[in-house]
């Protein structure tokens, strides 16, 4: 108490982690102070945008080393507006971009070419205004986004550019101006960028001396000067001689100084662990006779500035040592040179465990953040100020949820409305409880919904809520994967049938159920095979070209095995192919409208894969599937659904019996896994599996309308989850946790019978057996 802020200051191993720290407390405390603010220059706006432009040639132009060019949001194009960063990251992602300049252009000129291609569908079905924006949109973003990366990749031309150091530095001038813009597109950036920016134009400037020591150094040499001239701090906070001065061990020796407060005085920071040059050891250094600096001198130099450093509190000085490292949640032992002020103090020099237990008024101890607290007079600043009156209530035996201090922190009383709601057995807006007034109807005859759609409620309500009330999407990350993906396969493997069908259905070109499939149909599939092979190649879905050759092949041997499955089937059940990708809801076909028994509408749209009429009337209808046929063994008339995950039947059996007949019209519904020796299963479109999806939508629509939509994460001994429930991919062991604590709230019952995880008792016998009443 008594000495001026001035008079005092703080210092620290020099690392920009302490620096920020303390930086970021004292302003917080609102305590002057000032000193170097611990940030770089590299990490300044137009720092990050040079390193990040300069290791482009070396990353050959990746889709997210472009990316991290444009992330710092202040990239222009030509025109001088922003770019839009987001739009194009999401557009080259659905484009597949990987690397390479070639493949930037072949996968952005194929995804404009779908793009016209979709809004020359539109046009044809004459879409309104509203339906082509989107197309139109996307289109034009595929060709700016193209533009932009030419320019890029003609900038960064390695036989345009020069090798010497004036030229290099004179192209790298000119890259931040083609990028960043002029200073009349730099008027609004903070004090502190446009500082950076000039500082950096200053650093390339001076780097352009180098010429007179080094002809050509070429790009390597030059990126690792200039991200070595970019590695120093980058401002300062305060002015010097203004408040708490706060800097390294280096910068404060020397000063006149009251009170010194230092800090990091634990082995490993301070000093720090000691390594060999693994390319200049000392013992190799020792033989040309002090020309080049040892290791060991480098930690005796340090030892010199701490011990000056102590020596600058002329009233007093305090030594801070931390327990552990909340970052590697490591335990820290005592630097040994504050064990050397320790040993003068006592006399003898304590051990690590001697020094915890030690009892000196010169020494104080804390075994927690929180146990500081409970020590603090003076909190730092408010927030410090209301942890430690929390803890003053605990100590009297008061829960922070009947603290007074809730009722006047807003903050805090969220806060405990968040941790003692995702306690409780309930389901509460904090674990997955939405107002229903917040959410539209689906029954609102405007909703138009899938089978895809609710089956992912039953899955996870979570998940479906974050996708389709939400919209906040999963994006998949482009690879080039070395094989062809599942879902790839899939569909191609629909769109090849889809063609074959359809060609055959409109040429009129069909076998009678009891023929075979002929030779030409057979060429017409390969041929097909051929041309849809040849789209996925071109737009890099194939992965490596000795891999596509196997899964090709396996692919084609199944396309044409299915024929002659479909011989066997065909005359079995006397079937003849009507319809092929039969749209409902799609492409400007009217959904099917579904009424349900309790007297709401719902509206769904689907594509069938196959629809085939037999010699009685009665329909079949085809989903075809390219996984394992083990995922749905139990699908049967007695379980058409298995649990809520399987809708698609019969809501195709219902959209195809209203397309193609009457009511009373027999119709079986079926999956057909290609992949998996053509296996067969499914059900009729009975009465009793009707009245269960009845029962099963009521169910799925109760729920969403109710706003029920906790986590449920898979059962899976790895605790892998979906995108939403799995987001930073360190499992799900806490959402699985919520979820069983949750699962006991009474208005889940309903959701949980459906998907198998509560069975009813059944009625109670109560049998009389006589006797007294009394």
């Amino acid at each position: 108490a008594g000495i001026a802020f001035n008079r005092m200051a703080i210092a620290h191993p020099g690392n920009d982690r302490y620096a920020r720290l303390l930086h970021q407390h004292l302003a917080a405390a609102d305590v002057p102070f000032n000193g170097v603010a611990g940030r770089r220059l590299g990490e300044s706006l137009t720092g990050r945008t040079l390193l990040a432009l300069l290791a482009l040639p070396d990353h050959d132009l990746a889709r997210t080393a472009v990316m991290a060019v444009l992330s710092s949001g202040a990239i222009v194009d030509l025109d001088g507006m922003p770019v839009p960063v987001t739009a194009w990251e999401r557009l080259a992602r659905e484009a597949n971009v990987v690397s390479g300049a070639a493949q930037w252009e072949e996968r952005l000129r194929r995804y404009g070419a779908d793009q016209n291609a979709r809004l020359a569908e539109l046009e044809a079905e004459g879409a309104d205004a509203s339906r082509l924006r989107g197309p139109r949109e996307r289109k034009a973003r595929a060709g700016d986004l193209l533009a932009f990366v030419q320019r890029l990749a003609d900038a960064l031309n390695p036989e345009q550019r020069p090798n010497d150091w004036p030229g290099l530095t004179r192209w790298a001038t000119e890259l931040l101006e083609l990028y960043l813009g002029s200073p009349a597109d730099r008027s609004d950036w903070p004090p502190e960028e446009a500082d950076a920016h000039a500082r950096v134009r200053d650093l390339l400037r001076n780097l352009a001396g180098l010429g007179a020591i080094e002809a050509a150094p070429g790009l390597a040499n030059f990126r690792r000067a200039v991200a070595d001239g970019l590695d120093r701090e980058v401002s300062r906070e305060g002015r010097f001689g203004s408040g708490v001065f706060v800097g390294g061990f280096g910068t404060i020796a020397g000063l006149d100084l009251d009170r010194v407060v230092v800090v990091g005085l634990a082995e490993g920071v301070t000093p720090p662990r000691r390594r060999d040059d693994p390319l200049l050891a000392d013992t190799v250094r020792r033989t040309v006779e002090g020309a080049l600096s040892l290791r060991a001198e480098r930690q005796a130099d340090l030892h010199r500035s701490v011990l000056a450093t102590f020596a600058t509190g002329a009233t007093d000085r305090v030594l801070v040592f931390p327990r552990g490292d909340l970052g590697t949640k490591t335990e820290a032992v005592p630097s040994r040179w504050l064990l050397d002020e320790v040993e003068a103090e006592l006399g003898e020099r304590p051990n690590p465990e001697q020094l915890e237990s030690l009892e000196a008024d010169w020494f104080t101890t804390s075994s927690s953040f929180a146990q500081s607290l409970e020590q603090l007079d003076q909190p730092a600043d408010h927030h410090e100020y209301a942890l430690a009156e929390l803890l003053r209530d605990r100590h009297r035996g008061l829960l922070p949820d009947v603290s007074d201090r809730r009722l006047s922190d807003g903050v805090l009383d969220r806060g405990i409305q968040l941790v003692r709601g995702r306690e409780a057995p309930q389901l509460t807006r904090f674990d997955g409880l939405v107002d229903r007034a917040d959410l539209p109807s689906l029954a609102n005859g405007r909703t138009i919904l899938s089978a895809t759609q609710l089956e992912n409620w039953v899955r996870c309500p979570y998940a479906y809520f974050m996708r389709y009330v939400l919209g906040v999407g999963a994006l998949d990350q482009p690879a080039d994967e070395d094989g062809i993906t599942p879902l790839e396969r899939g569909s191609l493997a629909h769109e090849i049938l889809d063609r074959f069908l359809t060609e055959s259905i409109e040429a009129d070109d069909l076998p009678s159920h009891s023929a075979p499939w002929g030779a030409d149909h057979h060429q017409r599939l390969d041929r097909i095979c051929d041309e849809e092979f040849a789209l996925v190649e071109s737009r890099g879905l194939t992965g490596r070209p000795l891999l596509w050759q196997r899964d090709g092949g396996r692919l084609r041997r199944d396309l044409q095995e299915f024929l002659f499955h479909d011989d066997e089937r065909r005359s079995n059940d006397l079937l003849t192919p009507v319809a092929a990708e039969m749209a409902f809801g799609f492409d400007g076909n009217e959904p099917l409208v579904l009424h349900l028994a309790d007297g709401r509408t719902l509206r769904f749209r689907g594509r069938i894969d196959r629809v085939d009429r037999a010699v009685g009337g009665g329909l079949v209808v085809t989903d075809f599937k390219t996984g394992k046929k083990q995922y749905y063994n139990k699908v049967s008339e007695d379980s058409p659904d298995v649990d809520g995950q399987y809708l698609q039947l019969p809501l195709y059996g219902l959209a195809a019996r209203e397309r193609l007949a009457t009511p009373d019209t027999d119709v079986e519904v079926r999956y057909w896994f290609l992949t998996d020796g053509g296996e067969i299963v499914g059900h009729p479109l009975s009465d009793p599996v009707l009245g269960r999806f009845d029962h099963v939508l009521t169910t799925i629509i109760d729920g969403i309308e109710q706003g029920f939509f906790p986590a449920r994460p898979p059962k899976s001994s790895y605790g892998i989850g979906c995108d939403y429930c799995d987001p930073d991919d360190l499992g799900t062991k806490s959402r699985t946790n919520l979820w069983d604590r949750k699962r006991q709230d009474p208005r889940l019952d309903d959701y949980r019978r459906l998907i198998g995880d509560l069975f009813d008792d059944g009625p109670i016998a109560v049998i009389d057996l006589g006797g007294s009443d009394d």
